[in-house]
């Protein structure tokens, strides 16, 4: 009998969900679905009773499982009289990103719904792998900024100004979120368990969520927050075709800044003038720089040539050497366009780069590729060799801007004349460029060192743009090869290593060995030990490096016997040990590892990542995240390539975040207590804090009399706040802080203890009732929307961030959904807590307003 009770009682069940479900059907007079056959949107042919608020509407014709749901989030009037609500979708307690839907309703009833529906498959894990802090390294390795706003100290305390305890370090939430960094449509789709951080990062400047899979690591999808950095945009450039370039999108347009790269590039129109202040932006209304808007008698497209370049000049220098614009410290490129009338130069004046528009006589317009390359490599030679820009030291400061022009084209653009300075913006007859670095005597160069063209006056600053030659046709040969008899009426040969290697060869001798007064005696020396730095002694690298300098009659030919390839690999370095371990940074140490040619390089490994190339036997690691394990080892490496087994590994749990530098006596602590209400529970909030500031991580100790049911020792928040609650019952209770403890701190005897008494209130069991808070941030009123399951008094109270109370009310609630609005215009800006109470139970939470 009752099986069969269980049975009819099943029947009836299904069939009343199939009524409902046949009904909602045919009330459908429009429905639009994905492919997947999940709606889109529905328009309903009788609007459908909307009183409640409640997001039963939408599990109804969505088909949501008993893991899904979603929660109001905000509710707008429109222009239309219509009220449109907006939900967001969680599953089982989890935010799923961007799963959000709507309700249209005018007089309470809905009329329409659309929106996105993540459906998360069954069995989706909900419990996270990673900790957040292993995240956040993940997230910030993808990001991989220079500097970060948290790390500037002006910065947090700006972020304090409308937040005490705001701050730009990122803090994760666990949500659910689409892949929408693979490039496979498929796998763009499927959900994914993740941690989402607020990254800001000053340097280069950006903000976007970075949510990193919480599972594996993978950094799964990046979503700007602040849209004006960046821009791609397509141009028709004035030499090299169409070309994607990065703008800044601003005031309803768009202008020829690049915010992605170091400090930024910008692009400025001198409109024929020389006065710098009077420069302005090019700009353009939709981002696609046309060659039928710009290709005019003003040249105007040479500005998106020149955007083009220096992105890929600073490219080219970041990915290739390692360095971060010019400067190596990010260094914003301003670049001038358009300087003066019929201008045949461009120049480096030491902060900026400036570019004549040509007379057509002679050149075009100058900012191509590689004369852009070249005037940035004498930025690059003004940071690290300095060359004197006279005689040899000048003709070398030359070449090598010569030289970053060729590899930037080889790098960029490689269908173009690598080996033609200037090839884009020559004019003048017979001629194919300014320079030519493959045959230097083809522009009146000479090739060889004191050879035929070889410049003996002082015009020209003793011919830098003439004595550069040798020099340029040295790398040549080094990249290209080459044999012939020089001026000397000696005979070479010289097989070529490739341009890539003769990049580093060459930027490692004017960045680490050359003097401002070098000349070509002082670079055959350089170029000899900085190939025998890379790739060892009596390598076939130094071979060719040798016999490229005696074809530019530079010293003698190689006369070593070249020995066998080094594949001996380096013992293992030995003694890993850490020191002087703090919240965010250790320092390394370990002995020195044996090679049978010479250890040229230490690599740190941080978690098993590469973190780090070191010439030393120690390292400091810095940028380590608080109260986190982390295990270090390091491998060697010759100048061959070959790689040492790893060191043994040393693990390392960084400190807690010391309170204070200063170790300050703590003068004052705030004691704040929970006043009358019908409260289930009675709490004390305490703030500590010294010459006005939090103190963080302080371990507090409670001591209560009376009637106590509660454990609430712990340590501060980052605000200095610990929040100690016990269920009360018909005393009253005292609550004494007896002992604090914090880093570097120590407590005056006259605040070392405080109490206060507070009434009791009748006990209630603890019971969360269902809240949501919008908007938040709020501005002049807050709503809260309360589920109850029967009518009753609801008492809404506000304690701002000290835990004083500021708001006291008390709303009548009927059963199902209730919409309570609090006035907020009197409160101060600022982070303020919540605590909902009905006669059912609780909700507590936190807003900001603003």
């Amino acid at each position: 009998m009752r099986n069969l009770l269980q049975k009819i009682t099943m029947v009836l069940v299904l069939s009343a969900l199939f009524q409902g479900s046949v009904f909602a059907q045919k009330n459908i007079s429009k429905r639009i679905t994905d492919e997947n056959g999940i709606p889109k949107f529905i328009k309903f042919e009788k609007a459908v009773d909307f009183s409640s608020k409640s997001a039963a509407l939408l599990k109804t014709n969505l088909n949501l499982n008993q893991e899904e749901d979603f929660v109001l989030s905000r509710s707008e009037k429109d222009k239309l009289g219509m009220t449109n609500y907006k939900y967001q979708e969680y599953y089982s307690g989890i935010k799923v990103e961007h799963g959000i839907y709507f309700i249209h309703t005018k007089n309470d009833k809905a009329v329409s719904i659309n929106g996105d529906y993540k459906r998360v498959p069954d069995n989706f894990p909900v419990t996270p792998v990673l900790s957040e802090s292993q995240a956040l390294q993940k997230a910030l390795e993808f990001v991989g900024a220079e500097e970060y706003m948290w790390e500037r100290p002006e910065n947090e305390a700006f972020a304090k100004k409308t937040e005490p305890s705001g701050t730009f370090y990122p803090k994760g939430e666990l949500v659910i979120v689409e892949n929408n960094l693979s490039e496979d449509a498929s796998v763009r789709k499927q959900l994914n368990l993740a941690y989402k951080f607020n990254i800001y990062a000053a340097r280069p400047l950006s903000r976007a969520y970075i949510y990193v899979n919480a599972l594996t690591g993978e950094v799964v999808m990046r979503n700007n927050i602040i849209k004006t950095v960046s821009a791609e945009g397509t141009a028709d450039t004035r030499y090299s075709g169409s070309k994607n370039i990065t703008t800044d999108s601003y005031d309803g347009s768009y202008r020829l800044r690049d915010y992605t790269r170091g400090d930024g590039i910008i692009i400025w129109d001198m409109n024929e003038g020389t006065d710098y202040n009077s420069a302005v932006d090019f700009t353009d209304n939709d981002n696609n720089w046309t060659s039928a808007e710009y290709d005019n008698a003003d040249k105007d497209n040479i500005s998106m040539e020149a955007s083009w370049a220096f992105a890929s000049i600073y490219d080219y220098w970041k990915n290739v050497h390692g360095r971060n614009s010019f400067d190596n410290n990010g260094g914003a490129m301003n670049v001038y366009v358009h300087y003066s009338v019929n201008y045949d130069n461009a120049y480096w004046n030491g902060s900026v780069f400036t570019f004549g528009d040509g007379s057509d006589t002679y050149f075009d317009a100058l900012a191509c590729l590689d004369v852009s390359a070249h005037e940035h490599g004498h930025g690059v030679c003004s940071y690290t060799a300095d060359l004197i820009y006279s005689y040899e030291s000048g003709a070398l400061n030359e070449a090598f801007s010569d030289i970053w022009g060729a590899c930037l084209e080889a790098y960029a653009a490689p269908e173009k004349m690598i080996w033609v300075m200037g090839d884009d913006i020559e004019r003048r007859d017979g001629h194919d460029g300014l320079r030519v670095l493959s045959d230097p005597n083809e522009e009146g160069l000479p090739d060889t060192y004191l050879g035929d063209y070889w410049w003996t006056r002082g015009y020209d600053n003793g011919g830098v743009h003439y004595n550069n030659g040798p020099f340029c046709y040295w790398f040549y040969l080094i990249s290209d090869g080459g044999s012939g008899v020089n001026d000397n009426g000696d005979s070479y040969s010289v097989n070529g290593i490739g341009i890539q290697k003769a990049e580093q060869i060459a930027y490692r001798m004017e960045s680490v060995y050359m003097t401002p007064s070098s000349e070509y005696a002082d670079a055959r020396v350089y170029a000899i030990q900085a190939a025998e730095d890379l790739y060892g002694e009596g390598s076939n690298e130094v071979v060719q490096v040798t016999n490229a300098m005696y074809a530019i009659g530079v010293g003698d030919p190689y006369d070593g016997d070249t020995p066998d390839p080094d594949t001996e690999a380096p013992s293992a370095p030995s003694d890993l040990t850490a020191s002087n371990v703090t919240s965010s940074s250790v320092d390394l140490s370990w002995s020195a590892s044996v090679d049978n040619v010479g250890v040229s390089s230490y690599e740190v490994y941080k978690d098993g990542s590469l973190l780090a190339s070191t010439t030393s036997v120690n390292y400091s690691v810095t940028g380590l995240s608080s109260e986190t394990t982390y295990e270090f080892y390091v491998k060697a490496k010759d100048a061959a390539g070959n790689v040492s087994s790893a060191s043994n590994t040393v693990s390392v749990t960084t400190d807690a975040v010391d309170p204070s530098e200063d170790s300050p006596m703590v003068s004052a602590i705030d004691l704040t207590v929970a006043r009358r209400g019908r409260w289930y529970t009675g709490y004390t909030t305490i703030n500590v804090s010294s010459g006005g500031n939090p103190v963080s991580n302080a371990y507090v100790e409670f001591t209560w009399s009376g009637d106590y049911n509660g454990s609430s020792d712990g340590y501060t928040d980052s605000s200095g706040n610990l929040t100690a609650s016990a269920g009360l019952s018909g005393t009253d209770i005292t609550v004494t802080i007896d002992n604090i403890t914090a880093s570097g701190y120590y407590w005056d005897k006259d605040a070392s203890e405080v109490s206060e008494t507070y009434s009791s209130f009748a006990y209630m069991p603890s019971v969360d009732i269902k809240a949501e808070v919008y908007p938040n941030p709020c501005k002049n009123e807050v709503n809260f929307v309360v589920e109850t399951d029967k009518a009753s008094d609801a008492r809404i109270i506000l304690f701002d961030i000290r835990g004083k109370e500021v708001v006291n009310e008390v709303k009548s609630v009927i059963q199902g959904f209730n919409n309570i609005e609090i006035n907020t215009e009197s409160l101060k800006n600022g982070v303020y807590f919540y605590r909902i109470l009905t006669g059912e139970g609780v909700s507590s939470g936190k807003f900001v307003k603003l």
